[in-house]
Order: C-alpha cells, then sequence, then structure tokens
C-alpha cells in the first residue's frame, strides 16, 4: 500500500481496492458474526483508537496503556489531569454511539455530525469547545512543510457541510465506499466545521460511514502522524491558490485515500485473524488456538501417514482404559487400623518412562503411549503390633493392533499379569475390570494379613512357657516349692 503521493494514482487505486475488497470478502463469508465475537472486535479495537485518534491531536495525549487501564479499572494516572480522563470517557462514549448508529443503518447526517460532537466534548472546560454547534471563530492554522491548510469561515460552514453530505450521498452511489469516505474526510478536514476537536469528529465520522460500509473503524497509528500530514498535504497541493478550497471538485485526494488504504488493511487483517482465531487476544484465546493449530496439523499429518493415524487413535482408547482403570483403583482404597489401601499417582506417559516393573513386559508394536497407575498398601505408622514393608501395585494399560491390554505386578512378582482385551475401551466391560482388579488386590493383600499373623506370633516356646511358670511362682507365694505347670495346648 503507498504512504506517499502516488505518481500513478489510477493504478495505485486498483491495487488499493483489489486488496481491500479481498480482506472483506473473506470477511463477509464469515458473517453474521456471533454476538460475542462482535463485541470482542470491538474491544480489541476501542482503547486503540481513542488512544490513537486523541495522540494524532495531540502528543501528550494519554498513552494506550493509560488508556486500557482507565477503560478496564477506571483509574487514573498519577500526574495527570482528571479532565483528561473525562474526556477520554466521552470519546468513548462517542465511538459507541458511532457504532451503534452504523449498525442500525443510520443516515450519514448534520444532527448525526452535530451530536457525535456534543458527546464528544460535553462538559469539557479546558477548551471553547461549544458543544455540537458550528464554529464562531476562525480556527488555529496548521502549518505543515511550509504550507499552511486553509479552513473555511465560520459564516459559511452551515451552506458547506449540508453541501459536502450531499457530496458523499452522490459519491457513495456511483463509486466505492473508500474513495468517497476519503474525499469527505478531506473536505470535512478543509471546513474544519467546529471550535475544536475536528480531528477525532472528522475521523468518528469516518469510522461510522466505513463500519456502515462493512468495514472497521479508521484506526491511525500516532507513529505515521507524519504520514497522515504529508497526505493531508499532498492533497491540500492539488488546489490552486486563487481557489476556496472546501469542495473545490478539482482536488486529487489519492494520497488521503492511499494512506487510509494502508490503515485500512492492517484493521482488516487483524479482524480476519481474530475472527478466524490466529490472533489471540486473552490467554483463553491463546489456549483455544493452540488446541486448534494442533489439531490442524495432526489432521495432516494422518493424511501423510497412516501410522501417526493409528497412533493418535489409540491414544485416544488407551485414555479412555486408563480413566476407568483409575476410577476403579480409586474405589477400592480403604483405611483400615493397620493399613491403608491408597490409590496412587495416575497419568498418560510414554512407554519408554513406565515404570521399571511393567516397561520390559510391554508388548512389542505398541503405540508408545501407556496409561499407568499405582496402588499401595501402606502400613500405619501408629499400629501396636509389627507390620511389614508397603507393596506396590503398578497397572498399565497400552495398545497394539491385536488389541488394549491391562498389565499389573506387585513389585514382589517375578513378573506382571497381562489380560489382553478389544481395541476399544468402551468393548471392555466393566465386570471385566472389577474382576481382573479385585482379584490382583486381594491376592496380595491376605498375604499381606498373613505376614502381619507371621510378624506378631510367639515363635519361641520355651520362651513362652518359662514366661507363664515364672509368673505362676510368684502368684503361689511360696519360695522353694516349684509350682505344677498347667498343660500346654498345641
Amino acid at each position: 500500500m503507498g504512504k506517499q503521493p502516488s505518481a500513478w494514482p489510477g493504478v495505485t487505486l486498483v491495487l488499493v481496492l483489489e486488496t481491500l475488497n479481498d480482506l472483506k470478502a473473506k470477511i463477509d463469508a464469515l458473517r453474521p458474526l456471533p454476538a460475542e465475537m462482535e463485541a470482542k472486535l470491538d474491544a480489541a479495537f476501542e482503547a486503540r483508537y481513542v488512544s490513537y485518534s486523541n495522540e494524532i491531536e495531540d502528543k501528550g495525549a494519554l498513552t494506550l496503556p493509560e488508556t486500557e487501564v482507565f477503560f478496564e479499572n477506571e483509574l487514573t494516572s498519577a500526574g495527570r489531569k482528571v479532565e483528561d480522563f473525562v474526556a477520554l470517557a466521552h470519546h468513548r462514549e462517542a465511538l459507541a454511539e458511532a457504532r451503534a448508529k452504523a449498525r442500525a443503518g443510520a443516515p450519514l447526517s448534520l444532527d448525526l455530525i452535530r451530536g457525535l460532537h456534543l458527546t464528544l466534548t460535553r462538559d469539557l472546560k479546558d477548551h471553547d469547545h461549544a458543544p455540537g454547534e458550528w464554529k464562531t471563530r476562525a480556527n488555529r492554522a496548521t502549518t505543515r512543510r511550509g504550507r499552511a491548510f486553509r479552513y473555511a469561515a465560520p459564516d459559511a460552514v452551515p451552506g458547506l457541510m449540508r453541501d459536502l453530505v450531499a457530496l458523499h450521498e452522490g459519491l457513495a452511489a456511483r463509486t466505492s465506499p473508500v474513495e468517497a469516505i476519503t474525499t469527505f474526510s478531506y473536505h470535512f478536514h478543509l471546513i474544519h466545521p467546529f471550535n475544536d476537536s475536528n480531528g477525532r469528529v472528522q475521523r468518528l465520522v469516518a469510522s461510522f460511514l466505513l463500519l456502515k460500509a462493512g468495514y472497521r473503524e479508521l484506526i491511525i497509528d500516532p507513529q505515521e502522524r507524519g504520514l497522515f500530514l504529508d497526505a493531508l498535504t499532498g492533497c491540500d497541493s492539488t488546489v490552486p491558490a486563487d481557489k476556496l478550497a472546501p469542495l473545490y471538485p478539482g482536488i486529487d485526494t489519492s494520497s488521503l485515500r492511499d494512506f487510509y488504504g494502508s490503515c485500512l488493511e492492517r484493521t482488516l487483517e487483524e479482524t480476519l485473524a481474530i475472527i478466524e482465531g490466529r490472533m489471540s487476544l486473552t490467554t483463553a484465546d491463546l489456549a483455544r488456538a493452540s488446541s486448534r493449530e494442533q489439531r490442524a496439523f495432526l489432521t495432516r499429518m494422518k493424511q501423510l501417514n497412516p501410522e501417526i493415524k493409528w497412533r493418535e487413535e489409540a491414544g485416544i482408547e488407551v485414555r479412555a482404559l486408563h480413566n476407568r482403570i483409575a476410577a476403579t483403583l480409586q474405589a477400592a482404597s480403604d483405611e483400615g487400623p493397620l493399613y491403608s489401601i491408597e490409590a496412587g499417582a495416575s497419568d498418560l506417559m510414554s512407554d519408554h518412562s513406565a515404570d521399571p516393573l511393567v516397561r520390559a513386559s510391554l508388548p512389542s508394536g505398541g503405540g508408545g503411549v501407556v496409561g499407568q497407575s499405582v496402588l499401595t498398601i501402606k502400613p500405619k505408622s501408629t499400629a501396636a503390633v509389627k507390620m511389614p514393608k508397603p507393596r506396590l501395585l503398578v497397572v498399565a494399560t497400552l495398545a497394539t493392533k491385536v488389541g488394549l491390554h491391562l498389565l499389573s505386578r506387585w513389585e514382589d512378582e517375578a513378573k506382571p499379569v497381562v489380560r489382553h482385551g478389544p481395541k476399544k475401551a468402551a468393548a471392555w466391560s466393566q465386570a471385566t475390570i472389577e474382576r481382573h482388579l479385585v482379584e490382583r488386590i486381594e491376592r496380595s493383600r491376605r498375604a499381606y494379613d498373613a505376614e502381619i499373623v507371621e510378624l506378631n506370633r510367639v515363635k519361641d516356646l520355651k520362651t513362652a512357657l518359662k514366661g507363664i511358670t515364672e509368673k505362676r511362682k510368684k502368684s503361689s507365694g511360696i519360695r522353694g516349692v516349684k509350682a505344677q505347670e498347667p498343660p500346654v495346648e498345641l
């Protein structure tokens, strides 16, 4: 897009319109947009539009970060005048008004233009704004590269503005929206119909017309302020010195049209990227975009490589069966007086990172994804009797092209027990899963109970008998008399 006055305005016009029409056609193909998407787009451009429009007029205006903080939290910045934030709120309200009227299909009118100025400047005391009224004094001259812009006299404004609205209606009926809006904007600039805030109102009206035509707001980056003024100067240089500038039909507005086109192109590209999810505005958008792009990549890879397709589908089935296994183990958890049965870590992992208890026994040709869960029989530290060491069970699920497989192994076992089943997790009955896991847990739990009994059994019979004898002696009260030992039942 050309940003300098074009030496070939006809050729540049074709390029500008082709680019903008192509972007607009892509956006139109996605319409009507959901209400939440319209709201997201409005929010994406709101603070930037207001901040940039202010900075174009005043280099000391509130910055974009200050504008965003104020819009989000109504917090003002230290060292800034309260009036600046009041003006910011009014500017935001005026933009909302322009958007609402554009979407309602309101016609361009003098009342609409003056109404936007009224909303923008009401209650502001820093200048003689005369909210909603045509100017009553000559505007301060603006010079660019040694050339002064000439503005209309106050008494000529009502007639010129009436003629300008009519001129736009005629142009809009026979030329492109961008061409007609550019012509309107430049002549509005030359008329300068208000005492103050002419540039802001000009961009509000231009944005109203662009939105109405299916585009987005006119957002001019303040870093391109010089290019913007150069574009205006390029238009002004085509006006003969002896002619009244406003509404002169010989004015060439191609330099401003090209500049506007570059601004609109950026905004439309961003609009399309937001709609299509290629541009993230929030962390939630980022997460959705990441997931969407991963799915798109996987789809392309599955088309190119059937093995990847099988592995992706196998991973889904492993996850489904793994979740059921984990839930079943969780249901087996118990808190007893001597020990607890605790379902521990449960996760998906690659086959080479599976627990060593099952890793070496994983069937070859697997999908590479293993669902792994653990269960522990853990002694209570407060138990009044001797307790064995904890026992760990590892349960793994995986897929091969034959089907899904369930492996389980206690750490004291020589090898895992493997159960084979259908390829689809849904084809595994819950009864099958329950039966396998109950058998595996119950057998080890009973063995653990037996070990507790064994640890706490009196093994030395003589020691036991001696203890009983000594106790009987003490209880008889006669020294030197050997107490009769009771028979011991074995």
